[in-house]
């Protein structure tokens, strides 16, 4: 009896870059279906099980790129519904390091302006909004929430 496997349970070395675009865009749309970001940990765990699939192919940045959002989506639950603002913090931590793999260093400010504002930085926030075009009205919201009580409140501010 042979056992059916998907595409995408295929060995690395069987992985085409149709497949391998596929499977990026299998993992974005099920991150997108869960405003609240309850599906980042499934969509990192299953992005990290393929990684030697990305890694020296034309998608590798592609790949760190969709690391870096499950990352922050990570970091973002932990915030919204945990209340782990030290466990998010390593997140968006790690967020940004598999961010300086990917393409946009739009995104990697936007990361950094976060990690400013969760760690109260309002200065480092400051100039990261002013260096930033990515997301800069979420870090405009986020320092307005500094500037009004002194600390961070993610689920309010975001």
């Amino acid at each position: 009896m042979s056992e059916k496997k998907s595409e995408f349970n295929l060995q690395a070395n069987q992985l085409t870059p149709d497949k391998l675009e596929a499977f990026l865009e299998e993992i974005f749309r099920k991150d997108q279906n869960s405003g609240d970001r309850q599906n980042a940990m499934t969509c990192y765990q299953e992005l990290k099980s393929k990684e030697s699939s990305f890694l020296g192919t034309e998608f590798e940045k592609d790949y760190f790129n969709a690391l870096s959002l499950e990352l922050m989506h990570m970091g973002q639950y932990e915030l919204l519904h945990m209340d782990q603002t030290t466990k998010a913090i390593s997140y968006f931590e790690q967020a940004l390091e598999a961010s300086k793999l990917g393409i946009s260093t739009e995104w990697q400010k936007y990361l950094e302006g976060t990690l400013h504002y969760l760690n109260n930085d309002r200065n480092g926030l400051e100039k990261t909004i002013q260096s930033n075009a990515d997301n800069k009205d979420v870090l405009e919201r986020l320092l307005v929430g500094l500037k009004t009580r002194g600390f961070p409140n993610y689920k309010e501010d975001y």
